[in-house]
């Protein structure tokens, strides 16, 4: 098909829609159409005309990479290039501190890696479309007209703007895009406007000079890795309106030493606050319910640390190499245990019996080697009938685990729990087991199992093929 003629009927063209059909040499897009997804027509690289009515008012990164049209729309404009409803896709000027004309609306990746050093935008402005600006790393001056009024920042606009070292949003914006100020690595200084709802998934990754950030009250959700590595930030607080905060949203901010959560967080995900190393103490809202695997991990200085009495859950390693998890090792001894979980565990025998009344595994009970070479290999471990669950990720790293007996409250064994144990000779199984997990099929076939009479593991041991002795 050389030809396509899309009705008028069709408003929306989506991602990708037509990539790659490389018989394309002309597009008339219906009179109604409002947007062009991104890398819809990529990849069509015959594709030379393409008829785009006024009604667009959104055309997606990279819509026309790789085609005869786009390349036109490069090499063959001076100044700045415009479709549909002032989308601004191009900027083939030389000039290094630009006004944006009044007219455009959108800006969908238009100084990609532009020598520009200054930007004034119009106040018809609506969208900082995708990859706006993304690694004109000479920018350092952004500035929005008076009654510009875009409503987001798009996934990527000023990633890699290493020269960038303060800009003001317009109170107009209530969304902030994934990497949207990555790796801006002279960023020191933000405003995000009060009407902010919510900002993307490694949005300021590795802004490292970035001190000066407010967060403002009608802020609902953070992305993972949002200020991961932003290492010269002290201290943050994030209003009661944020509900979700994503992984390792706060990884590696090295300086940070107070945080004031959301009163009504009920999750602390995981990594959150992994290799804040000047975090000292903390107090969590008594709403939250789960702490994250790896949740604190490497907050070499945290001693203090105010509980929910709602939590329920603590995931691996929350707490690994952190002044908290060893002073409960001086008050436990080798198992560390937090409401009822295992959170720590440092033994020095190769027969490890974990002690009744515990519930929950999430500690490993082996490091790496190259984490503790030192370390005594276990052997023999028993699990009593108070645990019930035990992190997939527990018995990572014991190689040399030849016996394993489960006690009768575990109900599901992970298909992750076993796959680096591989010298298992026997295994005992509990009465409560309900459920082996598909890729627990790895276990060594050599492994003797120890199943009880008339069980849910007896009848596993059958289909799977393990040499098994009954229990009474």
């Amino acid at each position: 098909m050389e030809k396509l003629v899309l009705p008028d009927s069709l408003l929306y063209i989506g991602d990708r829609a037509f990539r790659g059909n490389e018989s394309l040499h002309t597009v008339i897009l219906g009179g109604r159409t409002k947007s062009i997804g991104a890398y819809a027509f990529a990849s069509c690289t015959n594709l030379e005309k393409i008829e785009i009515p006024s009604s667009v008012q959104h055309i997606g990164s990279y819509a026309f990479l790789y085609t005869a049209f786009g390349n036109h729309l490069v090499n063959d404009y001076t100044g700045f290039v415009t479709l549909g409803d002032g989308v601004l896709v191009a900027y083939n000027g030389k000039e290094k501190d630009i006004v944006v004309p009044e007219g455009i609306t959108s800006i969908t990746g238009a100084f990609f890696n532009t020598p520009v050093e200054s930007v004034t935008l119009p106040s018809t402005l609506r969208i900082v479309g995708d990859y706006a600006f993304c690694q004109a790393t000479a920018l350092k001056n952004v500035y929005f007209s008076k009654f510009s009024s875009p409503d987001e920042i798009g996934d990527h606009a000023f990633e890699g703007c290493k020269a960038l070292q303060t800009i003001a949003l317009p109170d107009s914006v209530t969304k902030i895009g994934n990497d949207a100020f990555a790796n801006c690595t002279s960023l020191e200084r933000i405003v995000l406007p009060n009407g902010v709802q919510s900002i993307g998934s490694s949005a300021f990754f590795d802004c490292d000079k970035l001190t000066d950030l407010h967060f403002p009250a009608g802020l609902k959700s953070i992305g993972s890795r949002a200020f991961n590595g932003c290492a010269s930030l002290t201290g943050i607080q994030l209003p009661d309106s944020v509900y979700s905060i994503g992984n390792y949203a706060f990884y590696n901010c090295k300086q940070l030493t107070t945080v004031r959560f959301p009163a009504g967080l009920t999750e602390i995900s995981s990594g959150l606050f992994s290799s804040c190393s000047q975090l000292q103490a903390v107090t969590l809202p008594d709403t939250v319910q789960k702490i994250g695997a790896n949740a604190f991990w490497g907050c070499t200085e945290l001693e203090q640390i105010t509980l929910s009495r709602h939590l329920q859950d603590i995931g691996l390693d929350a707490f690994y190499k952190t002044k908290y998890l060893n002073e409960l090792h001086k008050r436990d001894g080798a198992f560390a245990e937090c409401n009822h979980v295992l959170i720590g565990y440092d033994g020095e025998t190769s027969e490890v019996v974990v002690p009744d009344g515990i519930e929950r595994i999430a500690a490993p009970f082996a490091r790496d080697p190259f984490d503790n070479p030192t370390e005594t290999p276990i052997t023999s471990l028993v699990f009593p009938d108070s645990v019930t669950e035990i992190d997939k990720y527990a018995l990572r790293n014991c190689s040399e685990l030849r016996e394993l007996t489960f006690g009768d409250g575990v109900r599901t064994i992970s298909g992750e729990l076993l796959i680096h144990c591989s010298k298992l000779e026997k295994v005992t199984f509990g009465r409560g087991l309900t459920c082996i997990e598909p890729r627990t099929t790895s276990w060594p076939k050599n492994a003797l199992l120890y199943v009880p009479a008339g069980s849910y593991a007896l009848d596993w041991a059958r289909e799977h093929g393990f040499t098994y002795r009954v229990m009474d």
